[in-house]
C-alpha cells in the first residue's frame, strides 16, 4: 500500500504549455466576467474588482513568502512557519506527494478519497483548527484589513462594491485551496485535464528543494516579476 503513494517528478513532469494558451485567457475571462457583474450592481469602474485581485495576489505572495521564511519580530510567524515547514517536510514530502506515513498524511490519504472531504477542507480557515488557522493566517489577514479600510476611506469605494470585491476575494481563495488540495489527491478526477497537470507539476516543484519558489497554486505573475517562477 506503502508503494502506491511513492512520488517522483517523473510521474509529474508536464510542459506548462497549456497554462499560457487556454489557462491565462480562461482567467482573465473570468475576472472580466465578475467585473462586468459587480460594474452592474454597484455602477462602479470595471477596473475595480481587477485592482482589488491585484491586491490579493500581493497579499498571498506575501504571506506564502513570510511563511517559508523564518522572520523574528512578526507576530505568529514560527507558527506559520512550522505549518509549512511541516506540510512540506513531514506530511506531502516530494517522495510522498499524495501524503506520507506521518499522521496527518495518512488522515489525509483517507479523506482525500471523498469529494466532499476536499471541498470542506478548502473552505477558508478549515485547514487548522479555528485558532491555529488565524495564527497561521495572521499576516494575511492584518493586510487584508489594511487594503480593506484603504478601500472605504481612501478610495472611497462604498460598502456593496467592498462587498463584491470581498466575495470575489473568497471565491478565489477557495478555487485556490482546492486546487490545492487536489494536486495533493491520488487519482484526482481533474487530473484528466492536461491544464490542471501543468499546474500541479508547478506546486510539485514548489515542495522541491529549498520551497521557495512557485509560491502561487494558479497565477504566477508575482513569482515571474520577482524571481521565484520555477518551471523545471
Amino acid at each position: 500500500m506503502d508503494d502506491l503513494y511513492k512520488t517522483s517528478i517523473e510521474q509529474f513532469k508536464e510542459p506548462t504549455i497549456n497554462i499560457k494558451l487556454f489557462g491565462i485567457p480562461l482567467y482573465l475571462l473570468c475576472l472580466g466576467l465578475f467585473s462586468k457583474i459587480t460594474m452592474e450592481f454597484t455602477n462602479t469602474s470595471f477596473f475595480t474588482t481587477p485592482i482589488s485581485w491585484f491586491f490579493d495576489m500581493i497579499t498571498f505572495y506575501l504571506w506564502h513568502v513570510h511563511a517559508h521564511h523564518k522572520l523574528p519580530g512578526v507576530p505568529f510567524n514560527s507558527i506559520a512557519h512550522s505549518v509549512h515547514n511541516d506540510h512540506h517536510y513531514t506530511n506531502f514530502p516530494p517522495n510522498y506527494f499524495w501524503g506520507s506515513r506521518s499522521e496527518f498524511g495518512l488522515k489525509w490519504r483517507s479523506r482525500s478519497k471523498y469529494e466532499s472531504s476536499i471541498i470542506y477542507d478548502s473552505l477558508p480557515l478549515h485547514e487548522l483548527s479555528f485558532i491555529n488557522s488565524l495564527k497561521n493566517e495572521f499576516y494575511a489577514i492584518v493586510l487584508y484589513l489594511i487594503i480593506t479600510i484603504g478601500k472605504r476611506y481612501i478610495c472611497g469605494l462604498d460598502w456593496l462594491t467592498i462587498g463584491f470585491t470581498t466575495t470575489q476575494s473568497f471565491i478565489i481563495m477557495f478555487i485556490g485551496n482546492y486546487l490545492h488540495n487536489s494536486f495533493h489527491t491520488k487519482s484526482h478526477w481533474l487530473e484528466k485535464y492536461s491544464m490542471w497537470r501543468e499546474l500541479r507539476y508547478l506546486h510539485y516543484l514548489h515542495h522541491c528543494g529549498d520551497t521557495k519558489h512557485n509560491y502561487a497554486i494558479f497565477a504566477f505573475l508575482f513569482d515571474k516579476m520577482f524571481g521565484t517562477y520555477r518551471n523545471k
